[in-house]
């Protein structure tokens, strides 16, 4: 499955099914797309970040329906060209980023990739920009492993050392 073609309101799932002797039997489907949920976000100082955009990058972008662990893209995707959901990848805040911290209702979707942080691979990773002063300024923070049917949920504290 491609993640260009990814709807996130009808993500491809699948599964297995389980039969026990009786009459009982279970199905369990997840879906490939796994939510990465901002809940709030500040900057430390005193000047705010205007104009802030969220965007995913390094997004695995293919993945085998059936597969249910080892995802290590072969491709990744730096933007949202081409998708037929770009909010999937990218959202653009309405208000500016103080050093309080800001509740968002902004979910960003990804497929799963499980190279983490490590050399073997990209890392799935959120860049916050904006504009500090009259200065462009853009920070990424990697999301680490993520296994299928993940849900990161993220308190972002802005700071100097994710500074890109």
């Amino acid at each position: 499955m491609r993640y260009a073609d990814e709807n996130p309101d009808a993500p491809m799932q699948s599964g297995y099914c389980h039969a026990y002797t009786g009459k009982r039997t279970e199905l369990d489907i997840s879906p490939l797309l796994c939510p990465i949920v901002i809940k709030s976000i500040r900057i430390e100082g005193d000047a705010p970040l205007e104009n802030p955009v969220l965007q995913l990058t390094d997004v695995n972008e293919k993945a085998l329906i059936l597969q249910n662990d080892g995802f290590h893209p072969v491709s990744v995707l730096k933007g949202p060209e081409g998708l037929g959901y770009p909010f999937m990848m990218l959202r653009e805040l309405t208000y500016d980023i103080g050093s309080s911290p800001r509740e968002t209702d902004v979910t960003l979707w990804c497929y799963p990739n499980e190279d983490g942080t490590g050399p073997g691979g990209p890392c799935t990773s959120l860049l916050v920009s904006g504009n500090c002063r009259t200065e462009k300024r853009q920070f990424r923070i990697p999301l680490g492993a993520i296994s299928r049917g993940a849900k990161i949920c993220m308190d972002i504290e802005l700071k100097s050392s994710n500074y890109d």
